[in-house]
C-alpha cells in the first residue's frame, strides 16, 4: 500500500516516492523520484510505475542478498 507522508512524498515498502515539481512550460516526462534513505534508484512517469519498478527491486534482492536485504552501493536497508 503506498502510503503518502506528505504534499509530495509517499512512502511504499520502505522507499520513498518523492513527486518532482514540474515547471510550467516543460515537457517533463518523469515526475516521480524512487529513493531509499540518501540514494536514488531512478525516476518513473506516475506513482503506479514507481511502485512497480520498487517490486522489481524487491524481487531482484534475493539474487544478490539474500532474504530480507537490501545492499546497494553500500545502502543497507533491512526489512
Amino acid at each position: 500500500m503506498i502510503t503518502q507522508i506528505s504534499t509530495h512524498s509517499f512512502k511504499y515498502r520502505g522507499f520513498k516516492i518523492i513527486k518532482l515539481k514540474v515547471k510550467k512550460g516543460t515537457q517533463r516526462k518523469h515526475n516521480y523520484s524512487v529513493q531509499l534513505d540518501e540514494q536514488e534508484f531512478g525516476l518513473s512517469d506516475s506513482i503506479d510505475s514507481a511502485a512497480e519498478y520498487i517490486d522489481k527491486l524487491y524481487a531482484m534482492r534475493g539474487i544478490h542478498t539474500g532474504i530480507n536485504k537490501f545492499v546497494f552501493n553500500g545502502a543497507e536497508k533491512v526489512e
